[in-house]
């Protein structure tokens, strides 16, 4: 697991600052041939996951609502084609979870990121 304090803002980058930022959220991602893929939920609509806030939706779910799209209305919505064609796990992907400890003024996002099961085509 990678740690490090990273910030997704609204206008859709990521900022190595909170002042940087709109604002914190949580999120899941893949990098689809050289592509970085995110899906992302602002604090508050993310779901409490032990101490910390994540993203309430899954990588399989969000693949697998995407690839029911085919690949011309993914290319239109500025998504790779390649995700109709190939599973969830054949990319890296990660997920970025908000920690909330007691005692701790400032929580610090998580990113964990997961190697592909399989070689991509």
């Amino acid at each position: 697991m990678i740690k490090g304090i990273f910030w997704l803002c609204q206008c859709g980058t990521m900022a190595r600052a909170r002042a940087a930022c709109c604002w914190p959220r949580v999120g899941i991602f893949w990098r689809v041939g050289g592509v970085l893929v995110v899906d992302h939920s602002t604090l508050a609509e993310a779901e409490p996951y032990g101490d910390c806030l994540t993203h309430p939706a899954g990588h399989y779910e969000r693949w697998e609502q995407w690839r029911k799209l085919g690949a011309s209305r993914l290319a239109a919505l500025g998504l790779p084609r390649r995700i109709a064609s190939t599973e969830y796990d054949e990319w890296p992907r990660g997920r970025i979870v908000y920690e909330n400890r007691r005692g701790v003024s400032s929580s610090t996002p998580t990113v964990a990121f997961r190697r592909p099961t399989s070689s991509p085509p």
